[in-house]
């Protein structure tokens, strides 16, 4: 049987056409096809966009059920999952109270939903592996990167500690966040539009999401951002400072030490840049988080 007519047959749709390999039309609508090999990261997808939609303004892009009511079909060698694909995306800036309860929700239910084999991040890779590496290279502005060094290695002390203080809480899976225009809209209710990743049970996801808002958006908006997801009740003080760890890790040095093939020996004043670039802004990230928890540790007490 050709897919399109297992699509028709288990979803009971009639109109049924390719748009691309992955988007179909039918009668009711535009709708996402994904495919998935790994059945325990499918059914760890479903529970989590199941508990992390709030009626009636926040949804996730569930899984479609089937004639049978199941939210997966077999298909081949793998499973299929059908989803409502909407085309207008939710808008940032301004809205920054139902993005901190779409974040915060992640964080309490990504807290609450194990996978068992997920990816846990290496909290402390070995920055004098990385600093023989960077000896080893032939960098331009070189005493400029080997100041930032210097301060990884205070970053990465205070990340540990943080940690250490906060050993007793859990820290939640995260989906990786591949762009903000994931938010769609369907008469003004927010849809989250996840991906089929792997979670990791890390912050680094939303370290880089907030890094990019702070980038597009500014700091007020970020803080307005935080104050949402403390009051919906995810961005708990030491949910906080378990997400200043990570902000504090010094991994922007991976930009210059990662994937270097063997020849590659000349780091450019444009690699440099961009490595400072990214570096200020993750400094830029850590003080207004700092600064927002200080404020917070000041009203609570």
């Amino acid at each position: 049987m050709e897919l399109l007519d297992w699509i028709k047959e288990q979803y009971q749709w009639r109109d049924v056409e390719f748009v691309n390999e992955a988007i179909i039309e039918t009668e009711h609508g535009r709708k996402r096809i994904c495919s998935w090999k790994d059945k325990s990261l499918l059914e760890w997808h479903t529970t989590w966009r199941d508990r992390c939609s709030v009626t009636p303004h926040l949804l996730m892009n569930r899984m479609i059920r089937n004639k049978d009511q199941q939210s997966f079909v077999e298909w081949k060698d793998g499973w299929l999952t059908a989803h409502d694909e909407p085309t207008d995306i939710f808008p940032q800036q301004g809205e920054e109270v139902i993005w901190g309860a779409l974040l915060s929700t992640m964080i309490q239910e990504g807290k609450k939903v194990e996978l068992a084999g997920a990816k846990l991040r290496d909290h402390n890779p070995s920055l004098e592996e990385r600093e023989d590496v960077l000896n080893a290279l032939e960098i331009e502005d070189k005493d400029l990167v080997f100041s930032c060094l210097m301060e990884a290695k205070i970053r990465q002390k205070k990340a540990a500690l943080l940690r250490e203080m906060n050993h007793d809480e859990t820290l939640p899976f995260f989906v990786p966040i591949s762009s903000p225009q994931q938010a769609k809209q369907v008469f003004d209710v927010f849809i989250w539009c996840g991906t089929d990743e792997p979670p990791e049970k890390s912050y680094q996801p939303l370290r880089t999401f907030l890094g990019d808002w702070l980038y597009q958006h500014g700091q007020a908006s970020v803080e307005d951002l935080l104050n949402s997801m403390y009051d919906h009740g995810g961005l708990t003080k030491e949910q906080g400072l378990l997400l200043l760890a990570e902000c504090l890790e010094p991994t922007e040095l991976r930009r210059l030490t990662s994937d270097r093939g063997a020849n590659e020996k000349h780091v450019t004043s444009e690699e440099v840049r961009a490595f400072m670039k990214e570096w200020n802004q993750t400094k830029q990230l850590v003080g207004v988080l700092s600064g927002w928890l200080d404020k917070k540790k000041k009203v609570l007490t």
